[in-house]
């Protein structure tokens, strides 16, 4: 009787999930495993959207994977077979929950059904290192079977990505009238969101930026000048965009795409102030979407503000925020739509209401046009430039010709674009052998305070990158009358120059004012002009110094450099198109012998609020441009006699915790010590710095506990003792 008891108990206990045997005294509690399930539903690969139509090699990718669970909580781990198979990784101790699970490896966090979600590791992210149809992605839950479940034949899924390599972002940071110390360790943030949300990876140089010397800004010059001189020095050195820096308040214009919503278009160039870029860290990557026609959704964008951010690198999924082309304030990340969906679409701005000579323009998702195929190949181009005037004249800039560039202009026979301006390339008998057409307008459209105005102009801009037929010898720029607005003949010899200084071998400190010279002439005769760059990477990317120069020196401020041994100088010059080239005859180094700069330094609590037993936390803003900060100290000492000894200083490490901001902490003492501090910093050509506030030292005393306390009561007390000596008085009167 008492067996089939038991009996009977034991299958409704495996029916139920448990099981529970009692003698009065004894509980035995087997495990429900056996019945419980986890079931493998989905899996998707995020980088900066979910579901991306194609993936990008090397870019920082997370898998998102969908677990249905039965255990009420339990840890479990999960193995991911990745890039062609040849590599995995295997994370432990993922803790999930009954019912839905979205896990995002590596590093979580895990989302449940409730909403609610939790990190379990360290944000690290994976990546694929080639392009192509990966069929070997495979995600293994629970891998070596440590958990018994009713079903392990769902634990294990295979699913297929298609990789491919993108375009080259590459850009130029032009300082326009401006200190690069204010604000350089904020723009490194706005570089790194840009590399974040756009089609590029941030390995194998597919994303990189270099800056120029700061530029002394003249007020009476035009932007628009500053733009063409330096969209062109960026298309003969291969640079993608230009990002011009200036000042101009935090309370004033935030940036300008300045070649956009006009003809001719210039995508090269945008304007950013740095002012903002402490409190902006997606502006670099707005004004960079406009040149990739990318709009606000209040005028002529998708009206999208909304997205979900997928941030690989730092382990930040399925947060609601802001799209980068709106203007509502942050945290931002890029919509879905504008990454990887809007198709390529005409904008009729005369349609929707716009009163400009701007017809159009284009919207378009930004990862099609980094992967788009159908861009010619590089071809040897003339980098055109110069100024049209509303009465009909034209102002050329020097030319020049160089062996690979992006057209910007095709032929009239396969060009889509059309114009009331051409451009002729004619032959030594002036036949044509190349015909192009653009528009110029003297009306644009200008974003003030969020509305799209109308402005004219008695000056129009234009840069191309046009391409070069063999056998040219004479180019001209006709008006839609075909009239002739300018000529320029083609010679038969191109510019010969040969670097002098620094040719190789020098050892330059840096800081200090040095002369590049060069030597150079043309047997045509032709005036010559010439562009100065360098190279710190031995000739992978040049910097510009100067363009247009006429003189063959030019005096280099080194202030800006980093340490290296890799450096170079090459001089482009030309004859107004012809061009000639030369770089020193071997590399020179830079040494740097300038110590680290350390700034607002502050600690918390502050110095009148220390109070015994609480720790003092010290913070500084520490900033090497030329060779990087090494180490950061922080040096101490007390004194528990208002100054009659002291203790022996005390060093202790600061780490950073932003790129360029450092804290290190100093212990509580009792009340009434005196403590004063400095800073110390060494960069990595072992240069110190010391911040001692100007021999004063950082200085706080330590107070009574409850300040506030203790003067209440030191009120309330002499409160009485007035109380008092005032009925006394009143007594004796």
């Amino acid at each position: 009787m008492k067996i089939a008891t038991c009996t009977t108990i034991l299958c409704i206990a495996l029916l139920s999930g448990a099981l529970v045997i009692s003698d009065g005294s004894l509980f035995i509690h087997m495990a429900q495993a056996a019945l419980e399930n986890f079931c493998l539903l989905d899996v998707e690969l995020i980088q900066v959207v979910k579901d991306a139509k194609l993936l990008i090699t090397d870019k920082p990718t997370a898998f998102c994977i969908h677990v249905y669970s039965t255990f009420d909580y339990y840890h479990f781990d999960v193995n991911v077979t990745y890039d062609f198979g040849l590599r995995w990784l295997l994370s432990r101790d993922i803790p999930i929950k009954r019912g839905n699970n979205w896990l995002y490896i590596p590093g979580g966090p895990v989302i449940y059904d409730s909403g609610q979600s939790r990190l379990w590791g360290s944000t690290t992210c994976v990546n694929w290192t080639g392009a192509g149809l990966d069929d070997k992605i495979e995600v293994v839950i629970d891998p070596f079977n440590e958990v018994d479940e009713f079903d392990e034949t769902d634990n294990r899924k295979t699913i297929s990505a298609r990789f491919v390599d993108t375009k080259w972002l590459r850009i130029l940071v032009a300082p326009l009238g401006c200190d690069p110390a204010d604000w350089y360790s904020d723009l490194w943030g706005n570089m790194q969101f840009l590399v974040d949300t756009y089609p590029v990876a941030p390995k194998f140089n597919r994303f990189s930026w270099s800056m120029l010397s700061p530029i002394s800004y003249n007020p009476d010059i035009p932007l628009d000048d500053y733009a063409r001189y330096l969209s062109t020095q960026a298309r003969i050195l291969h640079y993608d965009r230009v990002v011009i820096v200036r000042e101009w308040g935090r309370w004033s214009l935030g940036g300008k795409a300045i070649g956009m919503l006009r003809e001719p278009e210039d995508r090269v160039p945008v304007v950013v102030n740095c002012d903002l870029f402490r409190y902006d860290d997606a502006l670099v990557a707005h004004e960079i979407g406009h040149t990739y026609y990318l709009w606000h959704p209040h005028d002529i964008g998708p009206p999208v503000y909304e997205a979900t951010r997928y941030c690989v690198r730092t382990g930040e999924y399925e947060q609601t925020v802001d799209t980068f082309m709106s203007y509502n304030p942050g945290p931002w990340w890029i919509d879905k739509g504008r990454f990887d969906s809007d198709s390529r679409t005409w904008i009729d701005l005369r349609a929707l209401g716009y009163d400009t000579e701007v017809e159009g323009t284009w919207q378009w998702n930004l990862l099609d046009q980094f992967i788009e195929l159908e861009v010619p190949k590089p071809v040897s181009v003339i980098v055109m430039g110069g100024l049209i005037f509303s009465n009909g004249t034209i102002k050329l800039d020097p030319w020049y010709l160089i062996p690979e560039g992006t057209p910007d202009l095709l032929p009239q026979a396969v060009a889509p674009q059309k114009g009331d301006y051409e451009i002729f390339m004619l032959d030594r008998d002036r036949q044509v052998l190349s015909q192009l057409n653009f528009n110029a307008s003297f009306t644009y459209l200008l974003d003030l305070n969020g509305t799209l105005t109308k402005a004219e102009t008695d000056a129009v801009p234009f840069v191309f990158n046009v391409p070069y037929v063999n056998g040219t010898c004479y180019i001209q720029i006709r008006d839609a009358e075909g009239e002739v607005l300018q000529e320029r003949a083609i010679t038969a010899n191109p510019p010969v120059v040969n670097v002098t200084f620094p040719n190789g071998g020098e050892s330059l400190n840096i800081g200090d004012n040095y002369t590049i010279s060069w030597e150079a002439y043309d047997l045509d005769g032709d005036e010559l002009s010439y562009l100065v760059s360098y190279s710190q990477d031995g000739g992978g990317t040049w910097v510009p110094l100067a363009n247009n120069l006429k003189e063959t020196s030019y005096v280099w401020n080194t202030t800006s450099l980093t340490a290296g041994d890799k450096y170079l100088i090459r001089v482009l010059a030309t004859d107004g198109l012809n061009t000639g080239e030369d770089a020193s005859d071997g590399t020179f180094t830079t040494v740097d012998l300038t110590p680290p700069i350390i700034s607002n330094v502050r600690q918390d609590p502050h110095a009148d609020m220390v109070q015994p037993d609480q720790n003092v936390t010290v913070y500084a803003d520490i900033f090497d441009i030329n060779s990087g900060v090494k180490n950061a100290s922080l040096s101490y000492r007390y004194s528990q006699n208002n100054g009659l000894t002291w203790s022996p200083w005390t060093n202790t490490t600061m780490n950073p915790e932003t790129r360029n901001t450092f804290k290190g902490f100093i212990p509580s003492f009792q009340y009434g010590t005196l403590v004063q501090y400095i800073i110390l910093a060494e960069d990595n050509s072992n240069n110190i710095a010391t911040n001692d506030n100007m021999g004063q030292y950082y200085i706080y005393t330590v107070i009574p506990e409850n300040p506030s306390i203790t003067t209440l009561t030191l009120l309330m007390s002499l409160v009485t003792v007035a109380t008092i000596l005032t009925r006394r008085k009143i007594k004796r009167t």
